[in-house]
């Protein structure tokens, strides 16, 4: 309800195009009891749909499926509470909307498009950065970028001084020699540029 309510204000402040949530996919305990004594009847003349289907023509696999649909109904049909997807295959493909932990919890998959000409990886990050808190999370490949540019910053100093301090006794102590320590460093520097002029001229980034 919260995430539904931010997408919402997110829409009307003209930050967000499109917001869905995976919410069909939740079962719905108020449509599960309507259907309950439908499923109920169906599982209890499973014997007389399998023997029918069989005399229709269905192969093996049709009938081994089938047989198992009308015995999680007969299952299912049975409960008093509300019925979650339990086997694997349901779980796995569940698993790309939401997770539902046993001892209670779990997360939903929504997905946001941006308004044209917003960039939630840029100018807009602190702008977007507004709807997360409470449990909900703004994430993506391109949010990472600005997240992680200013650990970089913070760690260029503390990891990469102490590499080169050691890199560079490190040489000396492999070739004796000032003039090969600077040759070696050279081609270093050489190989480095032309990778990014390549990268420069083809577009392609790290």
């Amino acid at each position: 309800a919260e995430a539904h309510r931010r997408i919402g204000v997110a829409k009307e402040s003209g930050m967000v195009a499109t917001g869905t949530l995976p919410l069909n996919w939740w079962p719905d305990p108020a449509m599960q009891e309507a259907n309950r004594a439908t499923v109920k009847a169906m599982a209890a003349d499973r014997e007389r749909l399998l023997k029918e289907a069989d005399a229709a023509g269905f192969s093996e696999e049709g009938l081994f499926l089938g047989k198992a649909v009308l015995e999680a109904m007969a299952r299912q049909s049975a409960e008093t509470s509300m019925v979650f997807p339990e086997s694997d295959s349901a779980r796995e493909v569940m698993r790309l909307f939401m997770t539902r932990h046993e001892g209670g919890g779990g997360y939903v998959l929504g997905n946001l498009a941006p308004m044209k000409g917003l960039e939630p990886a840029g100018k807009d990050y602190e702008r977007f950065g507004t709807m997360n808190g409470g449990g909900i999370w703004l994430s993506g490949w391109s949010l990472f970028k600005p997240a992680l540019s200013k650990l970089v910053k913070e760690d260029v100093t503390r990891m990469l001084l102490p590499m080169m301090v050691l890199l560079l006794g490190m040489m000396f102590f492999i070739f004796r020699r000032a003039a090969d320590v600077g040759i070696a460093l050279f081609a270093m520097v050489i190989s480095t540029l032309l990778l990014l002029a390549i990268m420069s001229a083809t577009g392609l980034k790290w």
